[in-house]
């Protein structure tokens, strides 16, 4: 999970990087719009991600015996939460810099 929470603070990073570097903006055009609008989608459901792992870490931290059962179904929520996030990341990579050279 500590894994999974620093990728994600790795991708938010990567992606506010390269629109600081990006040639147009958000207002340019349709595409300059819809380029950040799934880019910043992306990065709300990571960061979404990362909220939910770090709940989880300060119950594992809180280590109240009647939240055991809670704790282990927290992580795996996050997990899977976290699993989602790098499909949405996949699709929106391969959406905004695959398909426009392939097209």
């Amino acid at each position: 999970m500590g894994a999974a929470c620093l990728l994600v603070v790795g991708f938010v990073g990567l992606v506010v990087l390269n629109q600081t570097r990006l040639g147009f903006t958000c207002r340019a055009n349709a595409y300059g719009s819809a380029f950040f609008r799934l880019e910043w989608a992306a990065v709300t459901a990571a960061l979404i991600g990362l909220g939910l792992a770090a709940t989880g870490f300060v119950r594992t931290v809180r280590a109240d015996p009647h939240w055991r059962l809670f704790q282990a179904l927290h992580a795996q929520m996050a997990a899977h939460f976290l699993l989602f996030v790098a499909a949405v990341g996949a699709v929106v990579f391969a959406t905004l810099y695959v398909s426009p050279h392939v097209l």
